[in-house]
């Protein structure tokens, strides 16, 4: 089944492109989606540095692995 929408040509180019949908899912620990959205909203508001968010996503994803 081909799909038609905005999408299609970018199917087609890709199409030999195997893509792991679940990423987050089998690669992040239950948690870490709250973690990102909490510290990327820091990062963009200016009360973080880049530095500090990566500190701060190595400290949560350690911990929460541990779960």
């Amino acid at each position: 089944m081909k799909a038609k929408n905005y999408y299609s040509t970018f199917y087609d180019q890709y199409e030999q492109v195997k893509i792991e949908p679940y990423f987050d899912r089998k690669y992040l620990p239950s948690g870490m989606w709250a973690v990102m959205a909490t510290t990327g909203q820091e990062l963009l508001a200016g009360s973080i540095t880049p530095e500090q968010l990566s500190k701060k996503m190595e400290e949560e994803y350690k911990r929460l692995k541990k779960q």
